[in-house]
């Protein structure tokens, strides 16, 4: 029940590389539900400034090569359907059952306020 209120949505921040094909055959090696969205550099640059993401660096392992490297954030932000993000993953320590608790909550519930608001509280 809870994967039906949910969608995946992967935005690149490389829109040199991750065409809308590349990042359709990128998806679907996790799940064909999965959606992806691409746009103008400028576009992107605006996206991460509103998350208060730093900006994208690139740099290439050698001055020959054609390839180059991208660093670039690996958390998870998650929006309700009031469309704003309420909570937010790093990249690293989350655990599958926090997913799934915070999820499941979050479909069935929605947000109701963080933790010490006066409102009522979150999945966490």
């Amino acid at each position: 029940d809870t994967a039906r209120g949910v969608a995946v949505v992967a935005a690149t921040v490389d829109p040199q590389r991750d065409t809308p094909e590349a990042l359709r055959q990128w998806l679907d090696l996790f799940h064909t539900a999965f959606i992806g969205l691409t746009g103008e550099p400028g576009a992107i640059r605006r996206v991460l400034q509103a998350h208060g993401l730093p900006p994208i660096t690139g740099e290439k392992a050698s001055p020959e090569e054609l390839d180059y490297f991208v660093d670039h954030y690996a958390g998870v932000y998650v929006y309700t359907t009031d469309n704003l993000a309420h909570l937010m993953y790093p990249g690293k320590g989350v655990q599958p059952s926090d997913w799934a608790s915070d999820l499941s909550q979050l479909v069935r519930v929605g947000w109701t306020g963080p933790k010490g608001s006066g409102e009522a509280n979150p999945a966490r």
